[in-house]
């Protein structure tokens, strides 16, 4: 499993299951047939799918929330995620640089947080995507939110 928003691997794993096959070796099998799913052959896979399924599920309930800058204005950082991605009004993230590094014949894109971390609230948010803002008790002279730009990364912040 590959997290494209930090360029890492998050999940490497092979899965491997057995099972008899119970069909006639040169006839269609109707996989939408309750027949092959209860048979030794469709139990493995559906087996086999789970533990694929835990696994992922177990990989990224401990990774953090992460979302790329799809729009900036003076108002509101726009961001790719919304209701349907469990984002809530009041949330807070926090700002990450995306780096880019030239290299001899490539980039490296890579995630920098910053020193001093830029806190961003969700103030407006849809299914698909939701707007923030840098709370105005956070930023004092006004110039925290100018320092994110297109294509950088938020993610979810604990206190």
């Amino acid at each position: 499993m590959y997290d494209r928003i930090s360029n890492s691997i998050l999940l490497e794993e092979e899965y491997h299951g057995e099972g008899g096959w119970s069909f006639d070796s040169y006839s269609r099998v109707d996989l939408a047939n309750s027949l092959f799913w209860r048979s030794e052959y469709g139990k493995t896979i559906v087996n086999t799918l789970f533990k694929v399924s835990q696994e992922i599920n177990q990989t990224l309930k401990c990774e953090a929330t992460k979302a790329i800058v799809i729009n900036r204005d003076d108002a509101y950082i726009t961001i790719n995620i919304g209701k349907l991605h469990g984002v809530a009004k009041g949330d807070i993230f926090q700002h990450i640089k995306l780096k880019n590094i030239t290299l001899a014949n490539s980039v490296l894109s890579t995630l920098m947080p910053p020193d001093e971390p830029i806190h961003l609230e969700v103030v407006q948010v849809s299914n698909k995507i939701s707007l923030l803002k840098v709370p105005k008790h956070l930023d004092k002279n006004g110039m925290n939110q100018h320092q994110i730009d297109l294509y950088d990364v938020v993610t979810t912040v604990e206190f």
